[in-house]
């Protein structure tokens, strides 16, 4: 393990949709089946996502392999919204 890791060292991440640099986290909730889990109800597990703040791109490695969707099944915000 290195334990001299330098910021200087690092690359700066950039959104590969619309090349943002800033990034806020965000939550994907998956739901388990009372039937499944056997469970009295539905369990809903969250999972902390990072996304584009721009255009709300995920960064895939942040997503859990087994939900990982492809940049194209990921929503867009129309360009006549005005994020605040």
């Amino acid at each position: 393990m290195h334990n001299d890791i330098q910021l200087q060292n690092s690359k700066q991440e950039h959104c590969v949709r619309c090349d943002g640099i800033f990034f806020e986290e965000r939550i994907m909730i998956r739901r388990i089946s009372k039937l499944l889990s056997g469970a009295p109800a539905d369990q809903l597990i969250p999972m902390s996502v990072i996304v584009c703040a721009d255009c709300y791109t995920p960064i895939e490695d942040t997503i859990p392999k087994i939900v990982t969707p492809t940049i194209a099944d990921v929503p867009t915000i129309p360009s006549n919204i005005i994020k605040i």
